[in-house]
């Protein structure tokens, strides 16, 4: 069944206490959907997370227009006689970008078509983290506590908004897009209570930017991904530790969840035939004092042509 995939913007009016994952967005789709429809609602969904085509599936939250900077080896090597100075500048500039973790969305489009770029000048984009300190007040004499000083902080996008994308079935896209607004005006991330994570929904488009990819032979993660039982195994990945804790109170005395690992996004895997749009799977048991909880660790795919040198 064919998908759609949307690119929505979300304009910052507040951050949040860390960089929103694929899978934080997919728990609080749920709540909000449970919110609005129902137990019922909420288990239909989760019914077709059990198999490889879930009703919707998010991509991280990426600063600006930029998308991860993809884990394959997409640069060739340097071929004929090249001086010293030359490559020592090539040095630099590959040394800068291996510091950025997320490039302009044009410079990754040129990538997953197997194009060569230059290196120089190129910039990223990212996110800036903020702390500030709070006192813990005596509600009882309204004073402040000794010795109860703490700090909040606040993670913002240095371009001001966020990018999303999100695969969704076309049985779940009218769903989808109210209990997007609903979701969003709930505020998410951690400290909603206290004014963290409120957004604008600024735009919700339908997005054919990656349809452009000429025979592809491998996908590029756009999620916090942990790979399904068949899913591909030849590729190049970064790894990521996630503990969580369940929200709403669930969990009772204890919260927390069990640890995992996950690949980053960017993460790339080559395949036998033109890549699906949707890998990775729904993890169960991840919280050990209530089943009922689950975890995302599907991945929102995009197709990749891999470049000449990693196909000899």
């Amino acid at each position: 069944m064919a998908r759609s995939l949307f690119r929505i913007i979300l304009q910052v009016i507040r951050g949040t206490t860390e960089v929103l994952r694929s899978d934080m967005l997919f728990g609080h789709f749920c709540w909000a959907l449970a919110d609005l429809r129902g137990e019922g609602a909420l288990q239909e969904f989760l019914a077709t997370c059990q198999g490889p085509n879930p009703g919707v599936v998010f991509s991280d939250a990426f600063p600006g227009d930029t998308l991860p900077r993809p884990d394959f080896p997409f640069f060739m090597q340097q071929s004929g006689d090249i001086d010293r100075d030359r490559l020592l500048q090539l040095a630099r500039e590959a040394k800068r970008f291996r510091s950025l973790h997320y490039l302009p969305k044009s410079v990754v489009l040129q990538i997953l078509k197997g194009e060569q770029l230059e290196l120089e000048g190129l910039e990223g984009g990212g996110f800036t983290t903020y702390v500030t300190q709070h006192v813990s007040m005596d509600r009882r004499n309204n004073r402040a506590l000794d010795g109860a000083l703490y700090s909040l902080r606040e993670v913002r996008p240095q371009a001001g908004f966020l990018t999303v994308y999100v695969s969704v079935l076309p049985a779940w896209q009218e769903i989808f897009e109210k209990t997007l607004d609903y979701m969003v005006d709930q505020g998410i991330g951690g400290s909603r209570s206290i004014g963290r994570g409120r957004f604008e929904i600024t735009s919700i488009s339908l997005d054919s930017s990656f349809e452009n990819v000429a025979q592809p032979n491998a996908f590029m993660s756009l999620s916090a991904f942990v790979p399904a039982r068949n899913d591909p195994t030849d590729g190049w990945y970064r790894l990521g530790l996630k503990r969580g804790v369940a929200g709403r109170g669930m969990g009772g005395s204890s919260p927390f969840k069990r640890a995992f690992l996950f690949l980053e996004p960017g993460a790339t895997f080559r395949t036998p035939g033109p890549p699906r749009p949707v890998y990775g799977r729904l993890i169960r048991n991840i919280l050990p004092s209530d089943s009922r909880v689950v975890q995302s660790g599907f991945a929102l795919a995009v197709p990749v042509r891999l470049p000449a040198h990693l196909n000899e």
